[in-house]
Parts: structure tokens; C-alpha cells; sequence
């Protein structure tokens, strides 16, 4: 059993690096398929920018981005921003954005949706990062795809952090209507994003369907289909992967 195991657990660090990057590739050098996930429990929405749902994180990934993110040595790389600088004092971050980015709806990501995003998160307490925004004085956006952050105070964990949870940028054209977040379509049944995935299902208590989005600014991803299997208790899932109905599984227990 314990060999087993370890077959496992070798077969998860493999694979999970392909859930949290996915990997683009050429038509000639796509793999197609399906790959299926275990997940743990349902997520508590589809908005990864208001809670820290370790649920929905791992789906989010997938479809949306960030400005920054982190790589698997918890190196912050670029996402949304192809390139950033910061003054000499510190005070001031500009961010640089992929001019070929579109959300899944084929409107064109801008420096307007990150405005307001992060505008939102600093004016709602009950987002996660709302606190982290406090050192924030303004943001400007002095063409569509250049957004400055305008600091009261240095701080050299900030860019950091805007690679973790809740930083995901959201479509000002989906969700500036009057709504709060949570009472929004796109954050319960309809989730549109940037990224390498696009939603396709969701299936309380089964899973959550995502399938390739052919025009994503990375690259098409390597997989046609990605699927979130939803199964709660950890010995149930060890022997899902056993049996071949999952090809990831996030933790072995012990």
C-alpha cells in the first residue's frame, strides 16, 4: 500500500503543476483530452476576488488572471502585466498589460478593468484584500493598457501580494451595473474571465467543467477539457484516483 502511495503522490506533483500553469502549446504540439481533478468541496461562489475560498482557488486560476502571480518557487512572474516598474521612492508602481488579452466574451481587457477591480476591493471592506489596499492613495490609467498604483507609503511585499488571493482582475463591463458582487450573475452561475480556460458546467456537490479558450493572450491550452470532481472525503478520493476517475489528487492521506 504504502508503494502505492508513493506512485500517487509522484503522480500529483506532476500533474498539479499543469492545474495551477497550464501550458500552452502549438496545434501540432496539443495533447487534447480531458483532465479531471479532484476538488474538495463546492465553491462558495465563481467571484475569486471577495473571498479567500481555498474551493474555488484552483479553479480560478484557470479562469482568470491576475496582474502577477507566483511560480512554483513562490517567485512573483507576470501575468496580466507583461512588465512593471517602481519609482526610485517607491511610491508609485506602474504595471504594463498584454494588449491581446480579451475576457471570454471577446471584449478587451484594459487597464480600466483592473481600475476597477482593485477600486472595489479598497471600497468594500467585506472583500479579503480590502485591508491591503489601505496604503493605496489612487490608481490612473493613463492609456488602456498602462495602470498606476500611487502608494502613501513604501512597501516591498505589495507587488507580492497581488499575486495571491482575492487579486483576480474582473470585466468592469460585467460587473459595474449597480450590483454588489456577490448578487452578480458572473459571480453565481456565469463567471467570465481572462484566462486559459473558459467555464463550461457547474454541478453542485458533482463538479465544475472548464473547457480550452482557443484565444487566450498565453496560448491554447494543452487539454481540451479540464474537470473539477468534487469529492469531499479523502479515502474516497485515494481510491477514485486508483480507480482511474480522477488523474489529480491535490493530497495523499496519511
Amino acid at each position: 500500500m504504502k508503494r502505492k502511495l508513493a506512485a500517487i503522490l509522484a503522480l500529483m506533483l506532476l500533474l498539479t503543476a499543469t492545474i495551477a500553469t497550464p501550458v500552452a502549446a502549438s496545434a501540432e504540439e496539443r495533447n487534447g483530452g480531458t483532465l479531471i481533478v479532484r476538488a474538495s468541496g463546492d465553491p462558495v461562489s465563481f467571484n475569486p476576488s471577495v473571498t479567500a475560498d481555498d474551493y474555488l482557488y484552483p479553479i480560478a486560476q484557470n479562469l482568470f488572471n491576475r496582474l502577477v502571480k507566483m511560480d512554483a518557487s513562490k517567485n512573483v512572474i507576470p501575468d496580466l502585466a507583461e512588465s512593471w516598474e517602481v519609482s526610485d521612492d517607491a511610491l508609485t508602481i506602474t504595471f504594463h498589460l498584454h494588449e491581446d488579452a480579451t475576457w471570454h466574451d471577446g471584449v478587451p481587457v484594459t487597464s480600466k478593468d483592473v481600475k476597477y477591480t482593485f477600486d472595489y476591493i479598497k471600497d468594500n471592506e467585506t472583500c479579503y484584500f480590502s485591508s491591503r489596499m489601505a496604503d493605496v492613495t489612487s490608481i490612473e490609467t493613463p492609456d488602456d493598457y498602462t495602470v498606476v498604483f500611487n502608494m502613501a507609503s513604501a512597501d516591498v511585499s505589495f507587488i507580492a501580494r497581488l499575486g495571491w488571493y482575492a487579486t483576480f482582475i474582473l470585466p468592469e463591463h460585467i460587473f459595474n451595473n449597480g450590483e454588489a458582487w456577490e448578487d452578480n450573475a458572473a459571480s453565481t452561475t456565469n463567471p467570465i474571465g481572462s484566462g486559459s480556460f473558459k467555464f463550461s458546467e457547474f454541478k453542485q456537490g458533482e463538479s465544475v467543467t472548464l473547457v480550452a479558450n482557443e484565444d487566450y493572450f498565453g496560448g491554447m491550452p494543452n487539454i481540451d477539457k479540464l474537470i473539477f470532481s468534487i469529492i469531499p472525503d479523502d479515502q474516497t478520493a485515494v481510491q477514485a484516483l486508483i480507480n482511474g476517475e480522477i488523474d489529480v489528487l491535490e493530497s495523499v492521506p496519511s
